[in-house]
């Protein structure tokens, strides 16, 4: 979960010189243990940026020389698709036990050592067997499409069977060793799919829904304070911060997170990937630690749109689960199957693949407001040239708004904003604490002997060194949703929530304008995801740009914005408009190719590849 409001200040730099030298030689040499103390997190790394150092220059550099020859048969794994991937693995130039080696060498360089990302909380040790087995069988004759043999990684939110040795546990010790009943349905899918699960990614704890004053984005007490690939110490942003930046970093081919308001949208927007936030129940929530079973789904991170529709067809789940009604409401389509990635627009170069398409695109009115929304002027420009970009492709764009936030120029008093706090918190908190415990109730073992909300609060406090560490000490949230408990209360909030996001937001503006989805920047202090979240409706982001070089380090770690700090762009629309919005994003991506302008900092890249594990030719 992301809190609505998400607030960049900026500051003067401060800047350490010998940790500055040390990044401008892109040291892969171990940093301090990024474990939280009394003083402020940020003191651990040290750092921030001055956007005219010869480190920015050095960035530009290495973005604009890749090292990798152009004569090299195997693809950078900074930059790699699944189709790329598994076009090598069709040929015979790696196996899956190679990409596995490969992988987990460049989590062994920056995910701990070097720039200390953690972006992973841990790898799977049988992680190199289940390629083997999937090895064995393409050399039989035998694939299962495109995800065989792929490495991705799995937000430590979602159940992975025992038999896969990891834990399951919000980045919290309240739940290491606990023993789920297997797979969340969308894991096992995936992993009928030929997948191969690497690793858990770091997150923040409890899905950022711990604390009131204090929660550091990113950061888990099992996994500790994550940091993005493209800044030292910059913010991941929200709760799936580690399954995005495994993607950005080349730490696997794709990953899975969850998101209940924005924390697959925000990830992608400040980690220069794409994700995509399903219609509630298109995928099973069944083995996902929740938040609100209203608005809870979790959802692929990739490189590419691609990527993301062909992790989203095998995580699909077709028809009832019994252990998740909002998979009751699936359309005869859905409850069949839909292969998203088979889409013509996939394979198909088209001139004007949105060609008679009309799209609404949010304007200054709110969601695309300089002073509203604390948007860099560099963030505005890119989004006036995405919305040409658009008419380029052929769509029709008309500037929409929506009833429930009009023209009001304080958010805190839209229909909307007014309404979600308290009571969204209200609504998360009381489902919050129904949901996490039936969760519990369904655990094989639980060595904490914890089996409720109370529980989850106690551990904390008799174990702060572990639980409540340094400045994370707060538990405010939590405790809040121990006061609650489901009435008629309750039933208004989800009720008043839903009409304003669908009847007063997104419905009400597609009908009103007449358009096909909505298209709005994904970042800013007030953004539309959290009424996409609302609506229960699907949201897809894709990079759309960076900050200025100019720009300065916001002064609160983790740090965001800093200078060229990526950004995105969202596509929304109603209930099961996946294809919909995969077709648009994927056109705006083909004509953009915004994420190949900028690399991660130097010393976050990564230098182990394929051709590093691969033994040479025999003479």
């Amino acid at each position: 979960m992301a809190r609505i409001k998400m607030v960049a200040s900026t500051s003067g730099f401060v800047v350490l010189l010998a940790v500055l030298l040390t990044y401008l030689q892109g040291a892969s040499s171990s940093v301090t243990p990024l474990k939280a103390s009394n003083d402020d997190a940020s003191v651990a790394f040290g750092v921030k940026r001055d956007p005219a150092s010869a480190f920015y220059a050095e960035d530009i550099y290495a973005r604009n020389n890749n090292n990798a020859s152009a004569a090299d048969s195997y693809p950078d794994l900074l930059e790699a698709t699944i189709s790329q991937l598994q076009a090598g693995l069709t040929r015979g130039d790696f196996t899956s036990v190679d990409l596995v080696k490969a992988y987990l060498a460049r989590i062994e360089e920056v995910n701990i050592h070097g720039p200390g990302l953690r972006a992973i909380i841990e790898t799977s040790p049988v992680a190199l067997d289940k390629a083997a087995f999937f090895d064995a069988e393409r050399a039989a004759g035998k694939t299962r499409g495109p995800l065989h043999g792929i490495p991705i990684v799995i937000k430590d939110n979602v159940a992975t069977d025992v038999s896969l040795g990891m834990n399951t546990t919000a980045g919290s010790y309240t739940l290491l060793n606990s023993i789920v009943p297997g797979d969340s349905p969308s894991i096992s899918t995936l992993r009928k799919a030929g997948a191969v699960i690497l690793g858990k990614a770091n997150m923040s704890v409890w899905a950022q829904a711990r604390g009131l004053q204090n929660q550091t984005q990113g950061y888990s007490p099992r996994g500790g304070f994550g940091t993005s690939a493209y800044w030292p110490a910059g913010n991941p942003c929200s709760s799936s911060s580690g399954s995005a930046v495994a993607v950005a970093a080349g730490l696997a081919a794709a990953s899975v997170g969850s998101q209940t308001s924005g924390s697959i949208i925000c990830p992608a927007s400040y980690n220069n990937i794409v994700g995509i936030k399903p219609t509630v129940g298109l995928i099973s929530r069944n083995g996902v630690i929740p938040i609100s079973s209203t608005q809870d789904s979790a959802g692929p991170f990739g490189r590419t749109v691609q990527d993301v529709a062909v992790l989203l067809t095998a995580m699909a789940h077709h028809g009832r689960d019994e252990g998740d009604n909002a998979t009751w409401t699936q359309p005869a389509e859905v409850q069949k199957g839909i292969d998203y990635s088979a889409a013509p627009h996939f394979h198909n170069q088209l001139d004007n693949p949105l060609r008679g398409l009309r799209l609404g695109y949010s304007g200054e009115t709110f969601f695309a407001n300089r002073s509203i929304q604390n948007f860099d002027e560099s963030v505005l420009s890119a989004y006036r040239n995405s919305i040409d970009t658009l008419r380029g492709l052929g769509a029709e764009m008309v500037e929409v708004t929506l009833d429930c936030i009009g023209d009001e120029t304080d958010p805190t008093r839209t229909a909307f904003y007014n309404t979600s706090n308290p009571g969204g918190d209200v609504l998360f908190q009381t489902e919050m604490r129904y949901g996490l415990e039936a969760y519990i109730s369904k655990l094989t073992s639980v060595p904490s002997a914890v089996f409720d909300l109370g529980g989850i609060v106690y551990f904390g406090i008799a174990n702060p060194t572990l639980e409540l560490a340094g400045n994370q000490t707060d538990q405010g949230y939590l405790i809040a949703a121990l006061h609650t408990r489901p009435n008629s209360t309750f039933e208004a909030y989800r009720e008043q929530g839903l009409m304003l996001a669908r009847q007063r937001g997104i419905d009400g503006a597609l009908a009103r304008y007449g358009v096909s989805a909505i298209v709005s920047p994904s970042g800013g202090d007030w953004p539309l995801y959290p009424i996409s979240d609302r609506a229960q409706y699907p949201v897809i982001g894709v990079p759309m740009g960076f900050y200025a070089n100019d720009t300065q380090v916001g002064d609160t770690f983790p740090y965001y914005p800093y200078p060229r700090a990526p950004t995105g762009i969202t596509f929304t629309s109603q209930k099961w408009s996946e294809p919909l919005l995969l077709r648009i994003a994927h056109a705006y991506e083909q004509a953009t190719h915004v994420r190949s302008q900028r690399k991660p900092y130097a010393a976050a890249r990564a230098k182990s590849q394929i051709k590093d594990i691969v033994p040479p030719p025999a003479q």
